[in-house]
């Protein structure tokens, strides 16, 4: 499993969008410019850890979101309040809202 990042400059800066079909090890994620990225994790937001270690999915405080390969195993991590969620446009597509927004802007009905 291995994370292939794709930065968009017309993306909102921290947000995000997953990509992840099955049995395929390649996990797409594109993002703005303000995530953090690395070959084991990605994130837009703060915990109470050390950002070296990128362990944010075992800190007791997350503000933000992202997802961290850990083995054979990918862990997605949601902010700690409840204001903020992910969003899963169909299978194996995981969203901030700031991403669905942009991403489906011209396909809502504002009336």
């Amino acid at each position: 499993m291995k994370f292939n990042f794709h930065m968009h400059e017309d993306l909102p800066k921290l947000s995000w969008c997953l990509k992840m079909e099955k049995d395929q090890p390649l996990i797409e994620v594109s993002h703005g410019k303000w995530v953090e990225a690395n070959a084991r994790f990605f994130i837009e937001g703060t915990w109470n850890g050390e950002f070296d270690q990128g362990d944010f999915d075992h800190a007791e405080t997350v503000m933000g979101s992202g997802a961290a390969i850990t083995g054979d195993t990918l862990v997605v991590c949601t902010p700690s309040h409840t204001t903020e969620c992910l969003y899963s446009k169909k299978k194996r597509t995981l969203c901030g809202f700031p991403t669905l927004l942009h991403l489906f802007w011209k396909h809502l009905d504002l009336h």
